[in-house]
């Protein structure tokens, strides 16, 4: 058997998504083998590469789906439990990350995120966190620089719909970074 790769795509680049960038975005978890709480979340979450914490992170692979980056990827990890606590004994990750969540939610909805209604409240409720799992929305990207790693992009927030990049994203226009 031959392969025959003069048909083969060329080869991609592996410069990072520009700073600053405006697009949609989907979300993948990748499991990670550890139970939520939720009967839905069995095996979606992942634990810290220290064995002694007790952080579990949901695992994000996050690709855009349209304009001149479509297909790229970018990765992340949302801690749910565990970690540094507030003064209440609340993981501060799990703050942080509930708002992006919400955000997403609001973001992959139209939803304005000061309406309170019940009817926007019932759609802010999951049944777990998996139902995340392939949610569409806005993001802006960012370029993240740490010493004694290479740079790498990430969400740098979610883009809201009452923000006028959302808009212009959701009709297919292109924004600059």
């Amino acid at each position: 058997m031959s392969f025959d790769m003069n048909d083969a795509e060329p080869q991609k680049t592996s410069e990072l998504i520009p700073d600053g960038t405006f697009a949609k975005v989907t979300m993948t978890i990748r499991p990670g083998g550890i139970d939520g709480e939720s009967e839905i979340d069995r095996a979606l979450l992942k634990g810290s590469k220290d064995p002694s914490s007790d952080v579990r992170m949901i695992d994000a692979e996050f690709t855009v789906t349209e304009g001149r980056h479509a297909r790229r990827k970018f990765w992340q990890n949302f801690t749910v439990a565990g970690g540094k606590v507030d003064e209440h004994g609340a993981s501060i990750g799990w703050k942080i990350s509930k708002g992006t969540f919400r955000a997403m939610i609001d973001s992959a909805l139209g939803l304005d995120p000061d309406d309170m209604s019940e009817a926007a409240k019932e759609k802010r409720i999951l049944r777990g966190l998996a139902d995340l799992g392939g949610i569409t929305f806005v993001a802006k990207i960012k370029v993240e620089t740490k010493e004694d790693y290479p740079d790498a992009n990430k969400l740098d927030r979610v883009v809201l719909p009452n923000e006028p990049e959302w808009k212009k994203i959701m009709a297919g226009e292109d924004v600059p970074a």
